[in-house]
């Protein structure tokens, strides 16, 4: 069951005695199918790039997680998909794994985002969905889903900004963003995000 976080809502993620140790941020999302006539179809690769931006207390940016980097102290990148899905699936085009044991001590806040590399507003990808999982747990549900379609609010925008992950006395709590950009390039949304930190 997914948890119905509206924006700028919050959730501990030291729910329980165990708490999240880590988790799994997934994005899912499919081609863009064009016809013909109204008849004949053909479909046109999307490029989506889920990325993490670590900030310290100060929200100073001290490194970013992304199609280029894969890794970083307690955080890992599945890799670059440059195309999406020609069959809908449930399966993550891109995943980023956080084990928050393992981060850098100096990382108090995390930018979860997306950005449609080639430029092609949300509006026209037929389906995308950015999930999270409790890992910790061996839970595979995602317990948080957002998708991007059918809101007019994502019509005509090419990033989104998730959510922002958030440290206080070594407790870590998430908190639900959703909002979309018109920024095109993963380093103009440093300053979008800190807004929001």
């Amino acid at each position: 069951m997914f948890l119905d976080l509206e924006k700028g809502m919050s959730l501990d993620l030291a729910k329980d005695e165990v708490g999240f140790k880590s988790i799994d941020v997934g994005v899912n999302w499919g081609k863009i199918n064009k016809k013909f006539l109204g008849i004949f179809g053909s479909q046109k690769d999307v490029d989506l790039d889920l990325s993490a931006i670590l900030y310290d207390k100060n929200h100073k940016v001290i490194n970013v997680v992304y199609y280029r980097k894969l890794r970083a102290e307690g955080i890992r990148h599945s890799g670059d998909d440059l195309v999406g899905d020609s069959i809908k699936d449930a399966k993550d085009n891109e995943n980023i794994s956080i084990d928050f044991t393992k981060l850098n001590p100096a990382v108090a806040k995390i930018g979860i985002v997306l950005v449609s590399f080639r430029g092609q507003p949300f509006d026209d990808v037929p389906y995308a969905q950015i999930r999270i999982y409790d890992k910790s747990h061996g839970k595979k549900e995602p317990f948080m889903q957002t998708d991007i379609k059918g809101e007019e609010k994502f019509n005509k925008k090419v990033s989104l900004i998730f959510g922002v992950l958030s440290k206080e006395n070594n407790i870590w709590s998430y908190k639900n963003i959703s909002e979309p950009t018109e920024k095109s390039k993963l380093e103009e949304l440093y300053k979008e995000v800190a807004k929001h930190l």
